[in-house]
């Protein structure tokens, strides 16, 4: 079967449009249809060589004789070289398909009213490429939405009073690749998404705008690559007005045989319709130098500045941050028992706030060894010197020089349980402190109990018992003795290759008497990995717990806070023996419950959703989808049910 061939058509100039100002003047002689001898003459047929497909050729007619002149390309031909093979120049036909759906929502929101929305909505996608699919890849969508939305007692949810509101909406987006293949592929998109169209949660009805461009390079060794990319977004919401992010990314990383270098830029804007917003700079650079296997080198260089401002708390902040160190290790090959370090680091720390500010400085150097005279132990020394520069006024020197050893034997097998000792002292001295000299001196002494308890074919329990204390010394505030335990059950349950979970849970608690007078407890619970019980069903898990209770004499606070984060899933594709009846649950907790956008974060959403649970009942018949499902959600710190009902239908050829 030929392929089809793409269809001529005028837009052939758009694209003689972009690459006409690297077109050369000159003629050029060429061995292959898109190989040239002088890339520097000719970049746009050089570009072409490196995107393009590797081909084969018939042999070249032989060169005319040096008497006689040779035609050079045509002007249209060095900018579209692709004119002169005889091929046809357009698009292909469009691949299309879309969706047709229906969705009915019941949502009731805390200290608002019961809310009923209907919705029905035609998608439209199409896909094509020009000229040939390694060249240039398009693709568009196109959505119409009409909604009804109506409050419990006829209340209007857009306008007050007076029956149900009605909406229609338009949204689509396209984009567009060039190169796709290459080495330097060429990505920009722009997008209108309406909330009420994509069948995902949404605590409050928004239009989002998304558009970004990207483009990559790298080098035919692999050994630079370049990436620069741009993203804008805005959200409009009825609940929290309009929401808009601009950031600016640039990466550029080289590798070398003895070094390798990594920097990047970024910039973000983030604005509100309360006048709140932030503007990010940020610029990073490392540097890791290895001349030999026993030396390497490793420096970093940042500066961060970032303009905070929220007129309704009266806050107008910019903080300015500006580090660079360099820290080497040197392993001598004669006896690799020693290890020696040392640096240096600069530190600039500076804030504004309604027209006042305030500076500090910091130089420091660093230096240390460490040696291993058995495989059991180790002794360790370093000496950091620093000096600070505060208000523009203030200087200090500070030392700090400390001097320790570690003893760490094999573990020891006692039958019932494997033992597993430590041993720790070190002793330090500071000057230069507010509170003059300071010296330390601490013993640290742990032992662990472990033991692996098999429990059938597929489990096992893992149980550790471990203990420690410690004796601080110190010459200021006197001494203190620290005593610490903590437990741990572990069960490990591995049924198959694609069957493997963990659960464990733990209790720790340290608490320190003398002159300091402290105590610290932590609850730990969490689960991993996926499990099978039986052929149609699959749970997914990554959640963890966490219960902590601190308490301070000196400064008279008690602390207490729980948090659970992670999440997990559980999916039966064959419910009650149905085929194509599927069952999806799944819960999550503290996901991106930071607000990234005011950091610069373009994908995230402006309501922070900390607890989600969504269960859905799924069937599809064809190409005929129908969904139904119940969600549960804390938003911003308020409580979200719903319940929804979609059909979808989709057509054409995606």
């Amino acid at each position: 079967m030929t392929r089809e061939r793409p269809r001529r058509a005028p837009l052939a100039a758009f694209v003689a449009a972009c690459w006409a100002p690297f077109a050369a003047a000159a003629p050029l002689a060429l061995e292959t249809e898109f190989a040239s001898l002088e890339p520097s003459r000719d970049p746009v047929r050089w570009l072409l060589a490196q995107a393009a497909p590797a081909a084969t050729r018939a042999p070249a007619a032989p060169a005319p004789p040096a008497a006689e002149p040779a035609t050079g390309p045509s002007w249209s031909a060095r900018i579209l070289p692709f004119l002169d093979s005889g091929e046809p120049v357009g698009f292909a036909p469009a691949r299309w398909g879309g969706t047709l759906a229906l969705e009915h929502l019941d949502q009731r929101s805390e200290s608002a009213n019961r809310r009923y929305s209907d919705a029905a909505s035609v998608s439209l996608t199409a896909a094509s490429y020009f000229w040939q699919p390694w060249f240039a890849q398009l693709r568009g969508n196109l959505t119409l939405l009409a909604d009804v939305d109506k409050a419990s007692g006829g209340a209007d949810v857009g306008a007050g009073e007076g029956g149900s509101t009605r909406g229609l909406s338009l949204s689509g987006g396209g984009s567009v690749t060039v190169f796709p293949n290459s080495r330097f592929p060429f990505h920009a998109s722009i997008d209108s998404t309406d909330s009420r169209a994509t069948g995902t949660f949404a605590p409050s009805d928004y239009r989002n705008t998304r558009a970004s461009a990207r483009q990559s390079w790298r080098d035919p060794l692999g050994a630079e690559n370049l990436i620069g990319t741009a993203d804008f977004s805005r959200i409009d919401s009825r609940s929290f007005g309009r929401d808009t992010v601009f950031a600016l990314d640039a990466r550029y990383l080289r590798t070398a045989d003895s070094w390798r270098g990594d920097g990047a830029f970024n910039w973000s804007r983030n604005r509100r319709e309360a006048g709140e917003g932030t503007d990010i700079l940020r610029l990073y650079g490392t540097h890791l130098y290895t001349p030999d296997p026993d030396l390497w080198v490793n420096s970093l260089a940042s500066y961060t500045e970032s303009d905070l401002a929220i007129p309704s708390g009266g806050v107008d902040l910019t903080q300015r941050i500006l580090q660079a160190n360099s820290q080497a290790v040197w392993r001598p090959a004669a006896d690799e028992r020693f290890a020696f370090t040392g640096g240096g680091r600069v530190f600039a720390n500076g804030f504004e706030q309604a027209g006042v500010r305030d500076d500090a400085y910091s130089v420091s150097g660093n230096a240390g060894f460490s040696f291993a005279p058995t495989e059991e132990a180790t002794v360790q020394g370093s000496a950091v010197a620093t000096h600070l520069t505060a208000d523009g006024s203030q200087r200090d020197l500070l030392t700090f020089e400390s001097l320790g050893a570690n003893w760490t034997p094999r573990p020891f097998e006692l039958g019932l349980a494997t033992w597993s000792p430590a041993l720790a002292v070190q002793a330090s001295h500071e000057t230069g402190s507010e509170d003059g000299d300071r010296t330390q001196a601490t013993v640290q002494a742990d032992q662990q109990f472990s033991r692996a308890i098999p429990m059938g074919t597929a489990a096992t329990m893992h149980l550790v018992l471990a203990q420690g204390a410690g004796l601080i010394d110190d010459s200021l505030i006197g001494r203190t003795t620290v005593l610490r335990y903590n437990g741990t059950a572990g069960l490990r349950v591995n049924t198959s290759e694609s069957s493997d979970g963990y659960l464990s849970a733990g209790y720790g608690e340290s608490r320190a008497t003398g002159a300091i007078e402290e105590r610290f407890r932590l609850a730990n619970l969490q689960a991993s990995g996926q499990l099978r019980f039986g052929q149609w069903d699959l749970l997914t898990a990554n959640v963890t717990a966490q219960w902590i209770r601190a308490t301070r004499a000196l400064e008279g606070t008690r602390e207490a806070s729980r948090q659970v984060y992670g999440g997990f899933t559980y999916q039966h594709t064959k419910v009650f023996g149905v085929p194509r009846l599927r069952y999806l649950a799944s819960a999550t907790w503290n996901q991106g419950f930071t607000d990234s956008r005011l950091l610069g974060d373009a994908d995230a959403l402006r309501e922070n959703t900390t607890r989600l649970f969504d269960q859905r009942l799924l069937y599809d018949i064809g190409r005929l989808e129908i969904r139904l499902g119940m969600r549960i959600a804390k938003t911003d710190g308020r409580d979200d049910r719903q319940v929804y009902l979609r059909v979808a239908r989709q057509f054409g050829q995606f």
